[in-house]
């Protein structure tokens, strides 16, 4: 009998490590020529998920060392083919957001919502599913997908995100922000602030 609930034990103790429930997902949307920058910030919990939605507000002038330090980091890009590395783009993310004002606001989803599975969906897909994109062009919203664990941290660039291309990132920011809307928002209240999102 001792044998057998220490079976049990280890075997319910794999499911739970394997099964993390406990993350956080990001995505930051920045729309070039519209101007429009939006954030959601998804932490989820074993019970719920706390959904954190930011807009951009305005910018203020960045300093004279701030803007030396994006020359300098603009001239490695280029040299760099374009490719920007992940501890790069945390700087430059640092540096503009010192100088960017956000309007908040924020939801709990219960975890019966089946918004819920779609977060769960995006937290558990591979990288090459988040990233079945299918080109890039001038004009479209750039996406930056961050997601966070206690052991480990993936970043996915998305290029309009839609039912074609990017899907899971573009069914997660439309399932969250269409129930946001229906729960009494204070920002981010209609398609045309979120690029038709």
């Amino acid at each position: 009998m001792r044998y057998f609930i220490i079976l049990l034990f280890l075997i319910n103790s794999n499911l739970n490590f394997s099964q993390n429930e406990e993350y956080s997902i990001n995505i930051l949307a920045n729309t070039s020529v519209a101007g429009k920058k939006f954030e959601i910030k998804i932490v989820k919990e074993k019970t719920q998920a706390k959904i954190i939605l930011s807009q951009l507000d305005s910018t203020s002038k960045r300093s004279v060392e701030d803007n030396s330090k994006m020359d300098s980091i603009r001239t490695e890009i280029l040299r760099n083919d374009r490719r920007i590395p992940n501890d790069i783009y945390d700087i430059v993310d640092s540096i503009k957001r010192k100088y960017e004002h956000y309007s908040r606001d924020s939801i709990i989803i219960d975890r019966s919502s089946p918004i819920i599975n779609i977060i769960n969906s995006v937290y558990q897909a591979s990288n090459e599913e988040l990233e079945n994109h299918k080109g890039h062009g001038l004009d479209g919203t750039t996406v930056i997908v961050d997601i966070r664990d206690n052991v480990s941290f993936r970043r996915i660039g998305a290029w309009s995100p839609g039912e074609d291309s990017n899907t899971l990132i573009y069914n997660l920011m439309t399932g969250i922000l269409g129930y946001y809307r229906t729960q009494n928002p204070k920002i981010l209240k209609t398609k045309i602030e979120t690029t038709g999102y």
